[in-house]
């Protein structure tokens, strides 16, 4: 008998043990708590119980640092449930999101509001910090993520390895929705953008310049590059329209199965129009090796290449097949060795 009651009071506090350790979550429920949280992470869990707001400097960028830092912090999951992150002040100032050492970081079902009211950052505008910022670690899943009215590189990756950004949206960037590179000092390794939406970046919506073995699918790109930020060289009052999705640099790179729609530049000359892809960066660059673009849907109302090749910019090995094109008057005009088959230019449909 006191055997058997040892074995059941070993499985009592078995389970009181397991209930513990799936109660350890970190619950957010204010700042206050969102601080805390941020500052005893060390693997586990934070969830999010209710949306959460910060109104001043103070609370937005506690000591002027970001709002989450996750540093030398490895397997941390942090859920929204839902809910939402909201900044209405000091947004050019710090980052929401800092990450350096972090490997294995999932952030999931959280939207990241940056305010709408407050301006965007021009290039001339310091600080502005990006809203994510994410450099030298390895293994980072964003799922069900929104970052809205980001101020600048909204995110922005630097020597990362293994990033996963899918069933998730970036919306209303004030430079650029997605950045990675740059590829002399900081290029980034296996990058996945799938199964998301850019839209309404005043820049580029994704700009890629410095990755190796990179896959962007069933996305959905949407009325980016609407206003010009960069000038053109040797052009009075010149400025670049430039692409919805920038390959600047990279190797093993693949393009498949996305939509691009409704991009036009209200403020760009001489040309206004916006491609889908650009690619390449002109002649110092090494450009862009090992190149994939299949099975995509381009539509526009513009003259000219869904698919343009910068000048200068040297050419690589691609590929470029399976694509349907509505409103362009030419595929691409990539140069070096390129395999192209079954891409179809039509008129007067609309990508849904």
């Amino acid at each position: 008998m006191v055997r058997i009651l040892a074995v059941i009071a070993a499985l009592l506090l078995g389970l009181s043990g397991q209930a513990a350790a799936q109660g350890a979550a970190c619950t957010v429920s204010d700042g206050a708590s969102l601080r805390a949280c941020m500052a005893a992470a060390a693997g586990g869990r934070i969830d999010f119980a209710r949306d959460v707001v910060c109104r001043s400097a103070g609370e937005c960028c506690p000591g002027g640092l970001a709002l989450m830092r996750v540093m030398g912090v490895a397997d941390l999951t942090i859920d929204g449930k839902g809910h939402t992150l909201r900044r209405e002040a000091a947004q050019k100032s710090c980052a929401v999101l800092v990450v350096r050492n972090a490997p294995n970081l999932t952030v999931a079902n959280l939207t990241f509001d940056e305010d709408s009211r407050a301006a965007p950052c021009e290039l001339k505008d310091k600080p502005c910090s990006s809203t994510f910022d994410i450099g030298n670690t390895k293994g980072v899943l964003m799922d069900r993520v929104r970052v809205l009215s980001g101020k600048g590189y909204v995110i922005k990756l630097w020597t990362v390895d293994d990033f996963t950004f899918r069933r998730s949206e970036v919306a209303d960037a004030g430079i650029i929705g997605f950045y990675a590179g740059h590829f002399r000092y900081g290029a980034s390794h296996r990058l996945v953008l799938e199964d998301s939406r850019f839209v309404r970046a005043r820049a580029n919506g994704v700009a890629l310049q410095g990755v190796d073995d990179a896959v962007v699918r069933r996305n959905r790109f949407e009325g980016n590059h609407w206003h010009g930020l960069w000038p053109v060289p040797n052009v009075p009052g010149g400025i670049t329209p430039g692409g919805q999705l920038l390959l600047g640099q990279g190797t093993r790179m693949t393009v498949e199965g996305n939509v691009f729609t409704g991009a036009n530049c209200g403020n760009c000359n001489p040309s206004k129009l916006v491609t889908a892809l650009e690619i390449g960066e002109g002649p110092d660059s090494p450009g862009v090796k090992d190149l994939r673009i299949t099975g995509n849907r381009i539509c526009n109302n513009a003259p000219g290449m869904a698919m343009y090749h910068n000048p200068g910019s040297p050419g690589g090995e691609a590929t470029v097949s399976g694509n349907r094109i509505s409103g362009f008057t030419g595929v691409d005009n990539l140069r070096g060795p390129v395999a192209r088959s079954g891409n179809a230019i039509a008129q007067g449909e609309t990508c849904q």
